[in-house]
């Protein structure tokens, strides 16, 4: 409920706690106001009861006895119960459940009890509970809208970031585009089991291999490549694992390397030796990439097995 309020100023010489010993006597007598705080809806409520001639014929009535003890008059109020009674067709009514329900936004139960507390009229559970039912669903509509509004937002937070990545991304590339007979390079990932060691040189190994023909071009960002018959890939790749070729056309192409898993693996030379080490047999291998021997320790379980290797490695 609201409060009418008169605030009066006085200057800091004169508001000051007044005592026995300190106090002077000023020449000029002054009027010293006081304010107290009223609602503005007691005052409505009691213009409310002046246009209705049910009201006024209650309020009749109270006032000449006619009415039980649970109603009384106070302040030219209408009172049921200790309650200020309020007509069930009053414009005040909505006013008065929605400064209610909107401070905390409780349930219908809470809002009826809190309202319950000082106001009465016929209807009033019903009343509220419709309130707050719509109201509940206008706070929902609005949770939503503003769901909504923040995805939106993130969209476009994230279609930003792309653009921008998209935008750095393109300045340090071209598009490839390849027709039928060009050569290309072909780019494969080395495939390496390492447990224990690994080599500083494994970064050296070569990373392209070719170059293969091409023969065909599939959609716009893959191509069909005459790979060797003995190959074990798929011969359509993304043109990101391709690489031109400049010169004349190779007459001898360089063979695939062996593969598992779409990735080129290395081919071991030789067992070097073998160890124990923690209750599990290792040994180490010489590796042959291209031009380069790497040696480092496999365990002996998964080295038989990858490359179907007989029990003969230490006869």
């Amino acid at each position: 409920m609201g409060f009418d309020f008169h605030v009066e100023y006085k200057p800091g010489h004169l508001n000051r706690a007044v005592d026995a010993l300190s106090h002077k006597e000023v020449g000029d007598s002054q009027l010293h106001a006081i304010s107290q705080p009223r609602s503005l809806l007691l005052n409505s409520i009691q213009e409310d009861i002046q246009h209705q001639p049910e009201l006024l014929e209650l309020y009749d009535k109270i006032e000449h006895h006619t009415m039980d003890s649970d109603w009384a008059v106070q302040d030219h109020l209408v009172v049921y119960k200790s309650c200020i009674y309020l007509h069930p067709t009053s414009a005040l009514i909505p006013s008065n459940i929605s400064s209610f329900h909107h401070s905390t936004h409780e349930g219908q139960q809470k809002t009826y009890f809190c309202l319950r507390r000082d106001f009465y009229w016929r209807g009033m559970k019903r009343m509220i509970s419709e309130y707050v039912a719509v109201c509940q669903v206008a706070v929902l509509d609005q949770a939503l809208e503003e769901r909504d509004t923040m995805l939106s937002e993130v969209r476009a937070h994230l279609q930003h970031s792309q653009d921008t990545t998209k935008q750095t991304y393109d300045k340090g590339h071209c598009p490839l585009s390849f027709a039928p007979g060009d050569y290309v390079w072909l780019k494969l990932q080395p495939y390496r089991k390492l447990s224990l060691a690994v080599s500083k040189r494994h970064k050296l190994s070569p990373k392209f291999y070719g170059p293969f023909q091409v023969l065909q071009r599939i959609g716009n960002v893959a191509y069909h490549l005459q790979l060797p018959p003995n190959a074990k890939l798929h011969d359509v790749f993304h043109v990101s694992l391709s690489k031109p070729f400049r010169g004349d056309s190779p007459l001898l192409h360089t063979p695939l390397p062996p593969i598992q898993d779409g990735r080129s693996i290395p081919t071991p030379t030789q067992v070097l030796q073998a160890r124990c080490a923690q209750g599990s047999w290792e040994v180490l291998v010489q590796w042959t990439t291209q031009d380069l021997v790497e040696d480092s320790w496999e365990p002996l379980e998964s080295f038989q097995a990858t490359f179907k290797l007989e029990d003969k490695l230490f006869l």
